[in-house]
């Protein structure tokens, strides 16, 4: 259990205990009714948390009685009240819930997302649904189910963000759903849940004209139903995973302060319910973003991106960088994926507020399709408002583009993002690899061209390729290399090795090392995931300066480029000042000079703004 959670049931505690002394004074004092009503909602209910799910149903049975969703709180009513409600109609509740409801005779619900039904979602789901691959149950079997126990509601289409899209998307979304449920069911669909829990004013209003008699929420409160024209009611989210405390909690109303707080952050919004929707700020309806939980899923849609790197693999930043909370995120337009992001995580204990970092990332240009930067910028979009809007954190990336690729920048800035000049450029050397070999030899100027014909007329060995051995001799020559020169070591090498070591073959660090009387005298690590080959580190001796293996090595590797079908060489950063002697040999190779779009920072959290800024500071001291 992380600690955030351990926060939230210490407090509903002394909730919770304040809760009970003011409905005893009420009841037993003033003698007036204490009813209380309160629907619960579920997600999942995997095979091997069916007996907590039991265990559950069993305790809301000691505790009060069981009603349906609509259920109307009449004044001189008392005791606890129960309803059971589903989001998006997992096939887990209709092999794990539904026998044991049905068995108790106790009514449920069930929200549909309806272009999802029969299929596995592809919006971004948390918790047991995701790590079991579940499926929306289909048509044939919604139509199956016990008329007599079960009501069903819309969960939309698509299960978009309501508030987020223009009004003529969110009208879509709530007929189009509607009308497809009332088909399928044969009756009138009342009933709303909107996903998230996400609505407001204009929202309400909008499913009110659309025909939903009532529209539930996720705010965890006590439903009340007296006097209201247009029902609104919350819900407390719970699930078969809960501890048996923490169920209890919940249950008996100990997490309703919750929704005090939800409420406040809807106050505080920057922008009013009365303003209109930033076109330039609302993600497309049918853009998604999903998490990733599989390695070979991927790296398998990691290789349909022409700007794929290395720091985009699944093991990078958790081995290389040793980051200990490390998540991928695909974008999704519908069912393609338009976009990737690897997002470190470094936040502080409990209340969960921090940094989330996306380095040379997203990817967002295909395989043999024209580059669209409206493409980039609905990704770009996307990535704020699931790490930024929902999950409060200040989002910077540095994205993998050359500022000879855009020209203008600022339509970052129109859509949330603010540049931070404070962080210096990537700064770099690059060579067009569509040309032959001997145009590219001729564009080396004359002494590196001198240097390599020398390197090719002596007797040296290169051995290439992906076998760990030759990463243990590149380490020889790293070494020598930093003890001659005595630079300071931005990449720890080892643990880069250890990355390698765990990518698939196709994605690996490809290793070059020349040999002189079999003894390891220059190295070079490669990447060719994408378009661009990146040089990542290398080393050479005091005989492989002499012998001029380096330049050797580099033009071996600059024709496996080419072999590979890369477009452009990114020969590894320049630094004039810290690596003069670096800048000399690689602008030997190329006079094409670039820079990076630099870093971009997206916060709407004043706390994750205040913690990241702090840390900093106190990391500099």
């Amino acid at each position: 259990m992380n600690l955030n959670r351990l926060l939230k049931i210490f407090i509903s505690i002394f909730y919770l205990t304040w809760l009970l002394v003011k409905n005893f004074v009420k009841k037993y004092l003033l003698g007036k009714n204490d009813n209380r009503f309160l629907i619960l909602y579920y997600h999942s209910i995997p095979d091997n948390l069916k007996d907590n799910f039991i265990w559950q149903l069993k305790t809301l049975s000691r505790f009060g009685k069981f009603v349906d969703i609509d259920f109307k709180v009449k004044e001189r009513m008392s005791g606890r009240y129960y309803s059971i409600s589903f989001d998006d109609g997992f096939r887990s509740v209709l092999k794990n819930a539904i026998p044991e409801l049905e068995k108790r005779n106790i009514p449920y619900t069930i929200f549909f997302p309806t272009s999802y039904i029969g299929k596995e979602p592809a919006w971004n789901v948390y918790g047991e649904a995701i790590q079991n691959n579940e499926c929306v149950i289909t048509e044939e079997e919604i139509q199956s189910l016990n008329k007599s126990l079960v009501k069903i509601g819309s969960h939309t289409v698509n299960h978009p963000k309501l508030t987020q899209i223009p009004a003529e998307k969110q009208e879509f979304e709530l007929k189009e759903s509607k009308k497809h449920l009332e088909k399928l069911w044969d009756s009138n669909i009342d009933f709303l849940s909107v996903p998230y829990g996400d609505y407001n004013s204009e929202l309400i209003e909008r499913s009110d004209a659309a025909g939903y008699k009532i529209l539930f929420s996720t705010d965890p409160k006590y439903v009340s139903t007296n006097g209201v024209h247009y029902d609104v009611r919350g819900r407390v989210a719970v699930g078969p995973g809960n501890s048996k405390l923490e169920f209890i909690i919940k249950i008996l109303g100990g997490y309703n302060w919750v929704s005090d707080f939800i409420e406040l952050k809807r106050k505080l919004k920057k922008v009013s319910n009365n303003a209109p929707i930033n076109q330039e700020e609302v993600i497309p309806a049918n853009y998604f973003v999903k998490e990733i939980t599989d390695k070979s899923t991927w790296h398998s849609l990691l290789k349909e991106f022409s700007d794929a790197n290395i720091y985009q693999t699944w093991n990078f930043s958790a081995l290389a960088q040793s980051e200990k909370k490390v998540k991928h995120y695909a974008i999704y337009d519908k069912e393609s994926a338009v976009g990737m992001a690897q997002v470190r995580f470094k936040t502080a204990p409990i209340i969960n507020r921090g940094i989330a970092y996306i380095f040379r990332g997203p990817v967002w240009q295909k395989k043999n399709q024209e580059n669209n930067k409206e493409i980039f910028i609905n990704v770009m979009k996307a990535l704020r408002d699931e790490l930024v809007v929902n999950k409060k954190y200040l989002l910077r990336l540095r994205p993998f583009i050359f500022t000879d690729q855009f020209s203008d920048i600022d339509f970052l800035e129109k859509v949330g993002f603010e540049k931070r000049d404070k962080f210096r450029p990537y700064h770099t050397l690059t060579l067009n690899l569509e040309q032959d070999m001997e145009e590219i030899k001729k564009g080396f100027n004359r002494k590196w061209r001198n240097c390599l014909n020398q390197s090719l007329k002596k007797d040296l060995q290169v051995k290439e390729g992906y076998d760990p051995s030759l990463f243990e001799d590149l380490l020889k020559t790293y070494n020598q290399m930093a003890q001659r020169k005595k630079f300071k070591q931005f990449v720890d090498i080892e643990k880069m090795g250890r990355m390698n070591n765990a990518l698939d073959d196709e994605l690996k660090l490809k290793i070059y090392i020349v040999y002189e009387n079999k003894k390891p005298v220059a190295s070079f690590a490669a990447s060719s995931i994408g378009d661009t080959a990146l040089a990542m580190f290398g080393g050479s001796t005091k005989e492989g300066l002499k012998n001029k293996s380096t330049y050797l090595i580099q033009w071996k590797a600059i024709d496996w480029f080419k072999q590979e079908g890369c477009k452009t060489y990114d020969l590894g950063g320049i630094d004039l000042k810290l690596n003069p002697n670096g800048y000399i040999f690689k602008s030997g190779i190329t006079k094409n000079e670039v820079f990076g779009m630099g870093a971009f920072e997206a916060c709407e959290s004043f706390l994750s703004k205040f913690i990241v800024r702090l840390g900093e500071k106190f990391y500099k001291k």
